[in-house]
């Protein structure tokens, strides 16, 4: 056998091994006020969904909210998952509609190797709903910095996300509210009975009741095996946000015991097992490198909401449909 070959096999093997353990997964930054950085157009990652991803073993790589669909192309068949995070109220920008045609037609090729898993949190949860029936995504829900109890559906216990859960998982969002939620949108659980694009999509998995008793779909995943999954409440808040008002009052209620830290690492790895099964990767160990999030330093300019963000300043002007929140704008 040739050097040439050995090399070649080598490098094979360790592609292969650097997949096994540290899937990469995708984020977009969102649209922020320009006075957090040095030109007028700003985009913020809060660090705790990227920590949510690491605790699980994967990476991250930031992708700009206004990334093309030729830059989602390429990007894409180097990723293993896609998480869309919490935020202010954006409609899913052209890049993320590519993310979701794009896992659909991997999906849709049935090949359980080359798959395109999405996770979902809070805003992301209500991007997979706004791309597939928009007018099921309503206002008039009151759940705003509360912890609230998940009521699971008969389907849970067959699902992907919940089905192989430990009895200590489930316990905890049943009973000892550890889903933190920030929203004032959501789906009713009716419109699944209204909207045979949603039925044909997505499941309900859980629902939880409003501060005035209005019953909203906190978790979902994808019909049929699409490797959708998302929920409503913020799972990554529990154990990677501690910030306290100036009266020493916590910024965001979310609970930091130890069933919900035991929530959050849930959630954590079994969306990172997901992005594990498929064989993507960069074409280097170098590309990789370029495209990761670590070397980006990180601010604190949003506390006490955020214990740490990365800010970008980036070259392409705000999408006009998405424009940047106000500087007093809280993103959750």
């Amino acid at each position: 056998m040739t050097w040439r070959c050995i090399w070649r096999l080598s490098c094979i093997a360790l592609g292969a091994a650097l997949k096994e353990g540290s899937p990469v997964i995708g984020m977009f930054s969102l649209p922020t006020a320009p006075m957090f950085c040095s030109n007028s157009n700003c985009e913020v990652l809060p660090a705790s969904y990227v920590k949510f991803i690491e605790s699980a073993g994967g990476e991250v790589v930031p992708v700009s909210f206004n990334a093309t669909d030729s830059e989602m192309d390429q990007l894409l068949e180097s990723l293993n998952g896609f998480l869309f995070t919490g935020g202010a109220d954006l409609k899913p920008p052209p890049a993320a509609l590519r993310v979701l045609q794009r896992s659909e037609e991997l999906f849709k090729v049935g090949d359980p190797h080359n798959q395109l898993p999405l996770w979902g949190t809070c805003l992301g949860f209500e991007w997979l709903v706004a791309a597939t029936s928009p007018p099921s995504l309503i206002s008039g829900f009151r759940a705003d910095n509360v912890n609230l109890p998940l009521h699971f559906l008969p389907e849970a216990g067959a699902s992907r996300l919940f089905g192989k859960a430990p009895h200590h998982i489930l316990d905890a969002l049943k009973f000892k509210n550890v889903s933190f939620n920030s929203h004032h949108r959501g789906v009713r659980p009716v419109e699944w009975s209204k909207r045979p694009e949603l039925r044909t999509t997505l499941k309900v998995l859980a629902t939880s009741l409003d501060e005035d008793g209005k019953e909203f779909v906190s978790a979902i995943e994808g019909v049929d095996g699409l490797p959708w999954f998302g929920v409503q409440f913020h799972p990554e808040k529990n154990a990677f946000e501690h910030g306290f008002l100036p009266d020493g009052q916590p910024a965001a209620l979310a609970k930091h015991t130890p069933e919900a830290i035991s929530v959050t690492q849930f959630f954590a790895n079994f969306f990172v097992e997901q992005a594990r099964q498929n064989r993507r990767n960069f074409q280097s160990v170098a590309d990789e490198a370029k495209h990761l999030i670590y070397g980006h330093q990180t601010s604190r300019a949003f506390q006490p909401y955020f214990d740490e963000v990365f800010l970008f300043s980036t070259s392409a002007s705000s999408n006009e449909m998405n424009p940047a929140p106000p500087a007093g704008h809280i993103l959750v």
